[in-house]
């Protein structure tokens, strides 16, 4: 999101530049920093176009993320050790040592939000058996949950690691992620995913529109709101650190 850029985009003094395919993307020297878009579909496309267009060495992905294991906060920082793709079963690895946790990008969180051509509302089925070796020992094979279930051991969710490090993989860029959780178990639902565009921005005439429907929502929001400044605070410190 946009919201999770501009803090770093400030610190690191980048400058706007054009690149086609891409929702908004800054630069200054030797560091580049884009927004995606939500979901799979939209990072591996903007990271395809990323990487077609400028002389990228390495990346990393950097954002909030769903708290999954009840021992995460708001704000806490997740460095995860593997990646899972919900959709395929593929784990990958980022190239940082270190981390821990397990990350899982999964094209619906809360059942809200999908990429263009999945409905809201519905986890796109698996399409893939994981290959062996690919699930570490002990757990439940991607292939075998139920949909919607996520496997045991999952620290935190969100919508497009995994694409972006598909893409990487295939292109031969390391890379690496950080993630810093915005929201726990229980309060994050479809009325407040639904009020988000595509590029992660505010939906103002969405948000009236709720308002006016569900007036009590407002507080739920400003709590919503809060919690999301102090994770972007939190992304920007860690991020910062890593570069």
């Amino acid at each position: 999101m946009a919201r999770e850029v501009r803090p770093l985009v400030r610190a690191l003094s980048l400058r706007p530049v054009p690149a086609t395919g891409v929702h908004r993307t800054w630069r200054g020297g030797d560091r580049l920093a884009a927004v995606v878009g939500i979901g799979p579909v939209a990072a591996e496309r903007a990271t395809h176009r990323l990487l077609d267009t400028f002389g990228v060495e390495r990346v990393l992905v950097a954002g909030v993320a769903g708290a999954v294991d009840p021992a995460l906060a708001i704000g806490d920082v997740v460095f995860p050790s593997e990646v899972l793709d919900r959709a395929t079963g593929t784990v990958f690895r980022p190239h940082r040592p270190g981390g821990s946790g397990l990350l899982v990008t999964s094209n619906a969180i809360g059942g809200a939000l999908a990429d263009e051509g999945t409905p809201r509302g519905e986890v796109a089925p698996l399409v893939a058996e994981v290959p062996p070796g690919e699930v570490p020992p002990g757990e439940v094979p991607p292939g075998e949950l139920p949909p919607g279930e996520l496997p045991p051991g999952t620290s935190a969710v969100d919508m497009e690691t995994a694409a972006i490090a598909r893409v990487c993989e295939e292109r031969g860029v390391p890379w690496a992620v950080v993630r810093t959780i915005s929201d726990v178990p229980g309060t994050l639902d479809d009325s407040i995913l639904e009020l988000l565009r595509p590029d992660g921005g505010l939906d103002v005439a969405a948000l009236a529109r709720l308002l006016v429907r569900e007036p009590r929502q407002a507080a739920r929001l400003a709590r919503f709101g809060r919690d999301v400044q102090r994770a972007v605070h939190a992304l920007t410190m860690a991020a910062l650190r890593e570069l």
